[in-house]
């Protein structure tokens, strides 16, 4: 641990870490200006920004600097965890090991089993059960519009494809299992991450996993479609009559839905704005 951005510098000159949790605010040179120096030098390892301050304006003044993802104080357990998931390849956490454990049990799941967690989603949305059920509406769109195409490219991938074919496709599924992960879709998240690590080493994706993903795509799909229809379910009193989908209203979900894929910081005042504007 370094006590200011000059020591930092001094440190990752010496030696690489696995990942670089840097501090915005510290003495005598700050992170942002530590990192710039850091680039440089040639320093590539993967640099993670640690601050107070939650406005896009400074998630991309971290970005610009040459960190890697930006991280709010105080650092939420989960939003850390995604952001390891994702920076630091070789490494599993914990809630990454428990899913990889899931799919490896995949194909014993049984369609009154529990693929979706509740009350998980909720609680990353810090309690707003109206923001969840709109999201799972439009994350169960988003993975029925998305299954066919993921599907196929999975099947037609083969060894000698380009390092960029593997990355652009494992794009597309880190954005479906930070969604998943988040909204407590557990079944599609335990076979994703699976699916992650494997074409981040540029592996193939085994004919049963694949099938086995589809498999569960579909009870999760039929999960999420009796959830949404309960007559019971709360689901079914996020939107009265009285509500209005205006495009001030889409644009604020469309925003919640991006920050929730990239795992970035959302505040209680924020949640509350749309909730408010949701009636």
């Amino acid at each position: 641990m370094a006590d200011n951005g000059a020591m930092a510098v001094q440190i990752l000159q010496k030696t690489v870490y696995d990942l670089v949790l840097m501090d915005i605010q510290m003495p005598e040179m700050d992170g942002y200006e530590a990192t710039r120096l850091l680039r440089q030098q040639g320093y590539s390892g993967p640099i993670i920004a640690l601050t107070a301050a939650a406005l896009i304006e400074d998630q991309h003044k971290a970005l610009d600097a040459g960190m890697n993802d930006h991280l709010a104080k105080p650092l939420d357990s989960v939003m850390l965890s995604h952001s390891l998931a994702r920076w630091l390849p070789l490494i599993v956490t914990d809630s990454e090991t428990e899913a990889l454990r899931l799919a490896s049990e995949v194909d014993s799941f049984k369609s009154d089993q529990l693929l979706i967690d509740v009350d998980r989603g909720i609680q990353v949305l810090s309690g707003n059960k109206a923001l969840y059920y709109k999201l799972l509406r439009q994350f169960s769109k988003q993975l029925a519009e998305e299954k066919q195409t993921l599907l196929r490219d999975l099947n037609g991938l083969e060894p000698e494809n380009s390092p960029e074919t593997f990355s652009d496709l494992q794009k597309r599924v880190h954005n479906l299992k930070g969604v998943s992960g988040n909204l407590g879709v557990k079944g599609v998240f335990a076979i994703l991450v699976d699916l992650d690590q494997s074409l981040k080493r540029n592996e193939l994706f085994e004919s049963h996993k694949v099938k086995s993903l589809a498999k569960v795509i579909d009870e999760t799909l039929d999960g999420i479609l009796s959830l949404l229809d309960d007559p019971t379910s709360v689901a079914n009193k996020v939107l009265p009559t009285s509500c209005r989908m205006t495009k001030e209203l889409k644009r604020d979900l469309h925003g919640l839905s991006v920050s929730l894929k990239d795992s970035r910081y959302i505040s209680d005042k924020h949640l509350k704005s749309i909730e408010k504007k949701s009636g």
